[in-house]
């Protein structure tokens, strides 16, 4: 092969495989508001925040946080856990918060909308004995097509027991 036929093939390939599509992937959710794409599941043991030997019902914030950083600061801080009970906008990170009562023994699904921005879900619960390990969770969401997300909440006698975000 002469060496212009070599530099013609050369550029032929070249022109050919620049043109090829490339693979298809899935669109990656963008996350803006979407109307009713949070379904928070709540399992609560019958003992639910037991004091005295006696389940009691137990106050819930459930948190759409855009940023981790001050939901963890205020996780750390020795008052911060009565910050998170209020279950109000204590930072700009807070999209969305919102308080539930859950009593012992019950099974809740609530519906709610997913805010702008949301990349984590945070919880905060109002136990009797408000130990921060076992009061507090946060998680990240992963993005969907749909935008849509589950959050499932096993809640123990005295602590969050499971808490998963898909």
């Amino acid at each position: 092969m002469s060496r212009s036929t070599k530099a013609i093939a050369l550029i032929c390939f070249l022109f050919c495989t620049s043109c090829s599509k490339m693979p298809w992937s899935a669109p990656v959710y963008d996350p803006r508001y979407v109307k009713d794409a949070v379904t928070m599941n709540i399992k609560s043991d019958p003992r639910l925040n037991q004091y005295q030997e006696r389940s009691h019902s137990l106050v819930l914030c459930m948190y759409e946080l855009t940023e981790p950083n001050m939901f963890n600061q205020l996780s750390d801080e020795r008052d911060g856990i009565y910050k998170l009970m209020e279950c109000g906008r204590f930072d700009a990170s807070v999209a969305f918060a919102r308080r539930q009562i859950v009593q012992p023994g019950v099974d809740v699904s609530s519906v709610m909308d997913r805010a702008e921005g949301v990349k984590y879900v945070g919880i905060a619960t109002g136990y009797y004995d408000l130990k921060k390990r076992g009061a507090i969770r946060m998680l990240p969401i992963k993005n969907t097509r749909s935008g849509k997300i589950i959050v499932d909440l096993v809640l123990g006698p005295q602590e969050i027991q499971d808490m998963r975000v898909h």
